[in-house]
């Protein structure tokens, strides 16, 4: 689990103590919602790509395949 290491000030001697937040919920933290964002449009990309290459091993010209592949 991805966990955030915050500095806070308390009474020992050093004037700062080391605690771990960890999120509630994975998808809360920014960085979690951007890559869950990224791995669906690179899902949605390979997707595209095999239906692309399939119909052109159909014999569908490049510019037909490529619309169709990519959706309305």
């Amino acid at each position: 689990m991805l966990t955030n290491l915050r500095l806070t000030q308390s009474l020992d001697p050093t004037g700062c103590a080391a605690t771990i937040a960890r999120p509630s919920d994975g998808l809360s933290w920014p960085a979690a919602r951007i890559l869950r964002v990224i791995y669906a449009a690179l899902i949605d990309a390979v997707s595209a790509h095999r239906r692309y290459e399939e119909m052109r091993r159909l014999g569908i010209p490049h510019e037909t395949a490529l619309r169709r592949a990519l959706g309305p």
